[in-house]
């Protein structure tokens, strides 16, 4: 019985995985990719419509004309750039809002691939603290939710190393 959005979501992934494996499809990236489209389509739907925000694949920039590793699905705003040819884009890490990597199985191997991809974004996200652009930037919402989840203050910016 569905009685949340949550329940309601399980449900359509639920069935659209179901769809998925009945294509009979033996080719590890178009699998990959129908996977990504499906939790595309799952956050699009998920997500107010009036927030003016995207979902996207791409990758993240830090104004140092560095990226990350290309990331399944990003939750964005504003504007990127598209990347020509592909349906892929490049934001700035400033209007990323979150970063999602999609795995059908998820063994040791794909944990350390999810590990490094993260790894990257937080990277160019360190970098971009470091710049005067970052004192515009408001973290109270991510301090606040870093506290909630691990009951402790979040660290300061200086208090920890750039991750490699």
């Amino acid at each position: 019985m569905i009685q949340t959005i949550s329940d309601l979501l399980f449900q359509i992934a639920k069935k659209e995985q179901e769809s998925i494996e009945r294509q009979g499809i033996n080719h590890a990236p178009t699998i990959g990719a129908m996977y990504e489209g499906l939790t595309k389509k799952l956050l699009d739907f998920s997500l107010p419509k009036d927030l003016e925000i995207n979902i996207v694949s791409g990758f993240i920039e830090d104004g140092s004309d560095q990226m990350s590793k290309q990331i399944d699905c990003m939750v964005v705003s504003g504007e990127g750039r598209k990347l020509p040819y592909t349906n892929e884009y490049v934001f700035h890490v400033k209007d990323v809002i979150a970063v999602i990597e999609v795995k059908k199985n998820l063994y040791s191997a794909e944990l350390l691939s999810a590990h490094a991809l993260h790894n990257s974004v937080l990277k160019r996200f360190d970098f971009y603290a470091t710049t005067p652009d970052f004192k515009t930037f408001n973290t109270y919402y991510a301090a606040r939710e870093f506290t909630s989840l691990f009951g402790e203050l979040a660290p300061n910016i200086t208090q920890r190393s750039i991750r490699s």
